[in-house]
């Protein structure tokens, strides 16, 4: 999957929960899980229900940095509604 992460001047976080779940979102929008796509009437429904079987722990979002912002903001939303409290926004280090 080919998404161009945007640079920040922070360096990832060392400290990765077991059972992270990895949300991509490409360059048009698309929002996939596990490299399938998922639209997002459905991700709140199997958000909790991988929460509540605990098979994740954490989420982590992978998202183009030329994906329409407005899709960033409604995983963000759907992933606090499904009962997750921090989410990793993946980035590169500036300069890499």
């Amino acid at each position: 999957l080919e998404v161009d992460l945007p640079e920040t001047s922070q360096a990832p976080s060392s400290v990765v929960p077991q059972r992270v779940l990895r949300i991509t979102i490409t360059r048009e929008g698309r929002v996939k899980v596990g490299g399938k796509q998922i639209y997002l009437r459905h991700l709140k429904t199997w958000l909790k229900e991988a929460r509540q079987r605990n098979l994740i722990r954490g989420v982590e979002i992978e998202a183009d940095k030329r994906c329409p912002y407005g899709v960033v903001a409604k995983v963000l939303s759907l992933i606090k509604e499904a009962g997750f409290e921090g989410v990793d926004l993946l980035t590169i280090p500036a300069g890499s």
